[in-house]
């Protein structure tokens, strides 16, 4: 009898690991000469009170104001209103009567203790009622900013967390912590005991010693615990690092051994052991390079079970992003450095749908450029000895977008399609514009994508995301329209355009098609300016365009 082969498929972790000891080099850069071009840049706003749907056009002043601050702002929020300590004897009659005597508005009484909020329309005002023996003290009305700046100590060095402004999202979502919402991490383990994420853990499963004692038995990295940390570790505990989204549960199920391979038969078993869990999301930090009917049939069961399910695209520096990313039922992630530019390592191409921080060891904006999370060993004596690492790869890339699927989890949109279509209709544009190979759709926005599920809730399940535009800045000659020729550019996410032009006269048209009719009317945003007359190597910069909805 013919003996019958079998086919024996590698899975493999999606990292690299970099020592603390980087030396960061340097770069030179010249400029180039514009030739017969001139270049127009400026700023993008919003002037209306509806939001873009795309992309929040704003000064760029207001996230340093909020989130490079930290300490509390002593700016006067209004110079017109004051604080005003009248004595405790006073009734409300009589301190309503030395207010209509000096022709002064009380506003809001604060406290019992005769504590009034008061508008004046001068500094006079103030000042002759502070003459008077009825007034105890009085002082501004102080703006204060939310202090959200997590206090673990190593929170200062987590640059990817600033990229993807996560203090901006625990400011404005805090409201969502659900600790019912379960992320699976398919990995090569987590330690248990590791103080920054003992608190979330689940008790798991280890398909690779068939037990369910899912801790790592690495004796130099914990890379299931290192992609466990980036979506939640514990915040704010006054140690370690911060997690994306630290109100969340882990579920850990060890399908790498300790080699860091592992057969897509324990990854295949610890899929549907996860589904059975009730695994919300499933990460996967890892990668192999065949398809395969069963592993594929096994993602689309727990896609059809409401699953969403995150993949590393690969490290091979190639066009092919690897399994299972690769499926259409998985969100393929791609990696990009502190610079928003694809890390070296990162495979891109066909089936790529986005990219996350991952790291770039070759990048020079930060003393260190990889990523920061949580991790350990195994001591000779058997002991598990937590810590924290750096390091790089697509792997650290796909739990950023873990955080984002269990944020938008908490906010009750629990589709899949639905999850993975606003994940891309919201991501900042990188790279050429719109959809590319490099990018995808661009880099993860989670705070637009949570803006958005509250402008747009979804109402059944199996609704379809509405395609959402995206608003492009067009320069046209006098008097033309915009057509598929026009130069155009897309804003950042700060709103700051630059167009490089040949010389010449130009209006600037920005419009954004919100009702996708490939016309300029009702319900559009749309803003124009002044003829601008650009000269040969000529700069013009600030120019505003202030963005209407079009009634």
């Amino acid at each position: 009898m013919q003996q019958r082969r079998t086919k024996k498929y590698i899975i493999f972790l999606i990292l690299t690991v970099v020592s603390i000891g980087i030396v960061a080099g340097c770069t030179n850069s010249s400029g180039s000469s514009l030739g017969d071009n001139g270049v127009i840049s400026g700023m993008v706003y919003l002037n209306s009170a509806e939001l873009s749907v795309q992309k929040v056009v704003q000064d760029a002043n207001d996230d340093q104001y909020y989130f490079n601050n930290a300490s509390t702002p002593t700016k006067q929020l209004n110079e017109n209103l004051f604080l005003v300590k009248f004595n405790d004897h006073l009734s409300v009659k009589e301190i309503e009567s030395i207010l209509d005597r000096y022709h002064l508005r009380a506003w809001q009484r604060l406290t019992s203790t005769n504590i009034y909020g008061i508008e004046i329309t001068s500094q006079t005002d103030i000042d002759q009622l502070a003459t008077k023996k009825e007034v105890v003290f009085y002082e501004p009305d102080y703006s204060i900013a939310s202090q959200v700046i997590a206090n673990d100590s190593f929170y200062p060095q987590q640059w990817n967390l600033d990229l993807i402004q996560a203090e901006k999202i625990w400011r404005d979502y805090a409201e969502l912590a659900d600790d019912e919402i379960v992320v699976a991490v398919l990995d090569s383990g987590i330690f248990p005991n590791h103080p920054d994420l003992n608190e979330i853990l689940l008790p798991g499963r280890d398909f690779i010693d068939d037990d369910y004692d899912p801790t790592d038995t690495s004796t130099t990295f914990s890379h299931g615990t290192h992609v466990a940390g980036i979506i939640a570790a514990i915040t704010n505990n006054r140690q370690g690092i911060a997690g994306i989204n630290a109100g969340i549960r882990i579920l850990p199920v060890r399908v790498i051994g300790s080699s860091g391979t592992g057969g897509y038969s324990a990854l295949i078993a610890g899929i549907d052991w996860a589904v059975e869990q009730g695994a919300d999301i499933i990460n996967f930090s890892l990668a192999g390079n065949f398809d395969s009917n069963t592993l594929h049939s096994t993602i689309q069961a727990a896609y059809e079970q409401g699953v969403t399910l995150i993949a590393a695209a690969g490290n091979d520096s190639s066009p092919s992003v690897l399994y299972p990313a690769y499926y259409d039922e998985v969100i393929a992630v791609g990696a990009v450095g502190p610079e928003k530019e694809l890390a070296p390592y990162s495979n891109y191409g066909d089936g790529l749908t986005l990219v996350a921080p991952g790291g770039n060891s070759q990048a020079t904006t930060h003393n260190i450029n990889t990523i920061l999370s949580t991790s350990g060993m195994r001591s000779s004596d058997g002991s598990i000895q937590p810590n924290y690492h750096w390091a790089q790869g697509t792997s650290m890339a796909a739990p950023h977008v873990s955080g984002l699927a269990a944020y938008l989890y908490q906010a009750g949109i629990t589709n899949p399609t639905e999850i993975k279509d606003l994940m891309v209709a919201t991501a900042r544009d990188l790279g050429q514009p719109g959809f590319d190979f490099d990018y995808g759709a661009g880099l993860i926005d989670i705070y637009q994508a949570l803006q958005t599920a509250y402008r747009d809730p979804v109402e059944d399940n199996d609704k379809q995301s509405k395609e959402i535009t995206e608003l492009i800045i067009y320069a046209v000659k006098p008097d033309n329209q915009i057509t598929n020729s026009s130069i155009a550019v897309r804003p950042d996410e700060n709103g700051y355009f630059q167009l490089n032009l040949p010389a010449g006269d130009y209006q600037l048209k920005a419009w954004q098609d919100n009702t996708d009719d490939q016309l300029i009317n009702s319900g559009d945003y749309y803003a124009e300016s002044e003829l601008i007359t650009l000269q040969k190597g000529e700069q013009i910069e600030n120019v505003a365009l202030y963005l209407e909805t079009i009634n």
